[in-house]
């Protein structure tokens, strides 16, 4: 099995580099994305301090959301 694994890699070497470059790419697309809407949404909130509490609020629901989503692992069947 593991001889086939690399036959198979070594075979199909330029589509294995293609889609490693194309997760590269994806990857930085999300943090630059990530990097300017923090960096926005950290500006305004240090400016208008009333709306800091409602903007960090929705900022730690959304990061429930992967450990709700990860429960659904530990339910038995």
């Amino acid at each position: 099995m593991l001889q086939n694994m690399w036959t198979t890699f070594i075979t199909e070497k330029s589509l294995f580099i293609k889609l490693f470059v194309e997760h590269i790419e994806i990857s930085l697309i999300a943090i630059l994305i990530a990097i300017v809407l923090g960096g926005v949404v950290g500006i305004l909130i240090s400016e208008f301090e009333r709306s800091a509490k409602l903007t960090l609020g929705v900022i730690k629901f959304l990061y429930t959301i992967p450990s709700i989503s990860m429960l659904g692992f530990l339910i038995p069947f």
